[in-house]
């Protein structure tokens, strides 16, 4: 199978140059002599500073690892291809949305969110899906989640509602009294709660998930029509998922399950797909809908906004070197190409600021010149120099207006006007309806389904103290009275006969 490097046409030399193993080099391209001893003065030393080899060496290996995510750190990405296959132009005027037939290379980073980078694939966690499409208008990107809700809808609490989920800070160990006492002082989170603690914790492979970008996108027209929307990616394999005991026994076998699968199908050529698809949403359905329709804490019903089929992407190649592409990927909510607009709701806004805030720390300013975030058009802009810069844009001018020859601003659309006429300040979330919709999910369930989510939720809340076990118990009692019978039976029950 071709590499990403053979695919970009790198010419490294031709064959009949040289034949057999590379010839080892330092950094500069030198060839050296040894690589197993160190320059010293006599065998017992001391090491000489002047091995300028060691230096290189020890130097670089110091500085193998960047710094980590501070979500999704655990992750594995592999190449592909969307190809469009249905029209809905008479939503968005946007390639993506309207030419069928049109293709574009992918890149898909899957992920877990709270696990540091050497956690097991099979804890139950939201797991994470990220897009980058390279269409040839800029790259696209999609950041989703395996649930269709999500935590928290203000970003203010993101910070909090990670910590809450990671080790205690001073035992270092798991800690549910941490994570229900979030849940408890901020029940916009039980809707999600539901879903994460369901029988969709744990998917039997990133092929088998379904993965939903939460957040309202606006379509928009040539002529300025406006169409509100719900991304997701729906799998081509079948929805399959794991409970907990299944879990825990391949966890103990191979840790790194999900990563495996998906390497394996790729490269025995059985590559796995998903159908790109949308919920569609008008102004005056969004006015009528009883709720901030871009609150993603907040599922749109089904029923009333069905999903409607975009086009198909397909993951056919596993990338030259892991850290080169999926380690340094970088994504954010708000790389979207013309006639695609993110709400100005704070949890899409917030988002836009934390990620690219984000990868500057990680891969300093010019992180986007690198291999795997660079898009498929030129870039032509003001930006210039800073660390590691890569594609300086040579002599052009780098101010703005000029008459230098510089790059001219004719874009074929702007952004909407926006009318915003409301009291700033600090607004409270709202509760109703996410405990309303956690209610409607524990109906829709099956016995089967019910069983797994009681038994999830007693053994995460039982740890709890039992201030905390009161109170989530009262939670759940808003959510559905028979779910939190349940619920506190099985705790008593766990209580009676605690695992061995």
């Amino acid at each position: 199978m071709a590499t990403i490097e053979a695919s970009l046409n790198l010419d490294h030399g031709s064959d009949d140059e040289h034949h057999g193993p590379d010839l080892y080099t330092n950094d500069e391209g030198h060839p050296i002599d040894n690589l197993s001893n160190s320059l010293t003065a006599g065998p017992c030393g001391p090491l000489m500073m002047a091995d300028s080899l060691f230096l290189e060496t020890m130097s670089s290996f110091n500085h193998e690892r960047i710094p980590p995510r501070g979500v999704h750190p655990n992750g594995i990405g592999a190449y592909g291809v969307f190809e469009v296959t249905h029209d809905y132009s008479q939503y968005c005027s946007a390639p993506i949305l309207s030419e069928v037939g049109y293709t574009c290379r992918v890149f898909a980073r899957f992920s877990n969110t709270i696990g540091d980078a050497g956690t097991s694939d099979l804890a139950p966690d939201v797991h994470g899906l990220a897009l980058k499409l390279y269409d040839k208008e800029g790259n696209t990107d999609f950041a989703m989640t395996s649930h269709e809700v999500f935590g928290i809808s203000d970003p203010m609490k993101f910070a909090s509602f990670v910590h809450c989920q990671r080790p205690n800070p001073c035992s270092y160990l798991p800690d549910q009294n941490a994570l229900w006492d979030f849940i408890i002082h901020n029940q916009e989170a039980i809707n999600a709660m539901m879903h994460v603690h369901s029988h969709e914790a744990i998917p039997n492979g990133y092929e088998h998930m379904d993965a939903y970008a939460c957040h309202a996108y606006k379509l928009l027209t040539k002529d300025g029509k406006t169409t509100y929307a719900r991304f997701k990616c729906k799998t081509n394999q079948g929805l399959e998922f794991l409970n907990p005991k299944e879990a825990a026994e391949i966890s103990g076998k191979d840790p790194h399950y999900f990563r495996r699968r998906l390497y394996e199908l790729i490269q025995n050529g059985e590559y796995p797909s998903w159908i790109l698809e949308m919920q569609l949403m008008t102004l005056k359905e969004a006015e009528e809908l009883g709720y901030c329709y871009s609150n993603i804490t907040l599922a749109w019903d089904e029923d009333k906004f069905p999903f409607h089929e975009i086009g198909t992407i397909t993951l056919n190649e596993i990338p030259g070197n892991h850290f080169e592409h999926t380690e340094q990927a970088a994504f954010c909510v708000d790389n979207l190409p013309c006639y695609i607009e993110g709400h100005q709701d704070p949890a899409f806004t917030g988002r836009a600021f934390a990620y690219k805030n984000a990868q500057q720390y990680r891969l300093g300013v010019n992180g986007r010149h690198l291999k795997v975030n660079r898009p498929k058009n030129e870039v032509h802009n003001l930006n210039r120099d800073g660390h590691m810069c890569i594609y300086n844009q040579g002599c052009e001018p780098n101010y703005y207006p000029n008459s230098m020859g510089g790059p001219q601003i004719k874009s074929k659309c702007k952004p909407t006007e926006t009318k915003i006429c409301d009291v700033v300040k600090r607004y409270k979330s709202d509760t109703k309806h996410q405990k309303i919709q956690a209610g409607e999910f524990y109906k829709s369930l099956t016995e089967e389904q019910k069983k797994v989510l009681v038994s999830n939720l007693a053994g995460s809340i039982r740890p709890t103290r039992k201030d905390i076990q009161k109170k989530s118990m009262d939670l759940l009692k808003e959510v559905d009275h028979e779910l939190a019978k349940r619920v506190e039976k099985k705790m008593k029950e766990m209580d009676l006969n605690p695992d061995p």
